[in-house]
């Protein structure tokens, strides 16, 4: 296949030849909530190569049966890593179980942007679900990692 072949896409605009195995090697810490994007996301992750880590504050049982069989089905790796109200594991100890688990860190992905509206002056919060934790905590733990992964391939 000549360079040219390996960035054409196919009938229906998907990449072809060796384009679509892009991530290949690769771990991704995704960071989200239980969406339709998420899902999505991590659908397009697997099939291009990438092995993933899913870090999300609640996602019901069957939801991540099926995210897990999709990526399966691509022959990547999923580790979930659900984080609890009041429960939250800092960054650094979520970096260390990611890649004790798959080796390695090499893409940080947030989606985990607030869906819902502001609390109200009359909102209990106590009942407000709990939010992952913000991103700066995580880019402070992960890139360091990311470096290292890089180094050690160079």
């Amino acid at each position: 296949m000549n360079e040219s072949q390996a960035y054409q896409n196919d009938e229906r605009g998907r990449p072809s030849g060796v384009n679509h195995r892009l991530l290949t090697g690769k771990v991704v810490l995704l960071v989200g909530n239980d969406t339709a994007v998420t899902q999505l996301l991590i659908g397009q992750l697997a099939q291009k190569g990438a092995d993933i880590a899913l870090v999300c504050w609640h996602i019901p049982l069957e939801t991540s049966a099926k995210i897990k069989e999709r990526v399966l089905a691509f022959g990547r790796k999923l580790l979930l890593l659900e984080e609890m109200a009041g429960q939250t594991t800092s960054p650094a100890q979520l970096v260390q179980t990611i890649t004790g688990e798959l080796g390695q860190l090499d893409l940080f992905i947030d989606l985990s942007a607030q869906t819902s509206a502001p609390p109200g002056p009359n909102d209990d919060p106590d009942q407000m679900p709990a939010p992952v934790q913000p991103q700066w905590l995580f880019v402070t733990a992960v890139l360091p990692e990311i470096a290292r992964s890089e180094t050690t391939r160079s």
